[in-house]
Formats: C-alpha cells, sequence, structure tokens
C-alpha cells in the first residue's frame, strides 16, 4: 500500500494535491484536491476529493483551516 501511495497517490504528476493538518506528530485533518478541465472552453475547477479531520480534532478549527489553506 505505501508504495501505491507513494508512486501513485503522492507522485507530483499524480494531478492530486494531498494537504495535510498537524498538530505534533500528529495528523488532524488531510484534504485531497485536484483541477478538473470539464471543456476546452473553460479554465480548471477545484474539486475537493475528500476532507476528513480525527474525530478528537474536530470543532477545534481544523477544517476551516484547511479550506482556508485551499482557497488562497
Amino acid at each position: 500500500m505505501k508504495d501505491y501511495l507513494c508512486k501513485k497517490l503522492f507522485n507530483r504528476l499524480s494531478g492530486t494535491l494531498v494537504i495535510r493538518a498537524r498538530c505534533g506528530n500528529n495528523i488532524t485533518g488531510l484534504a485531497c484536491c485536484n483541477i478538473l478541465y470539464p471543456s476546452p472552453r473553460y479554465s480548471g475547477q477545484l474539486h475537493i476529493k475528500e476532507l476528513y479531520v480525527s474525530q478528537c480534532d474536530r470543532n477545534k478549527g481544523t477544517g476551516k483551516a484547511i479550506m482556508r489553506f485551499i482557497a488562497r
């Protein structure tokens, strides 16, 4: 699984951006997104495939912080 993730999902050419939120050594949340081009006439559209926040870190602003980061 690690090999697949490194070669396919986390590869810079995969088109997928994986964003992690961390607190110390712990990953508290993550989002996977990419740019989709639905038509040659339109510019790219950001598609957020996943947005997860660990259960013990919910309601602490982690999800909002990830969304703010993506919006930049």
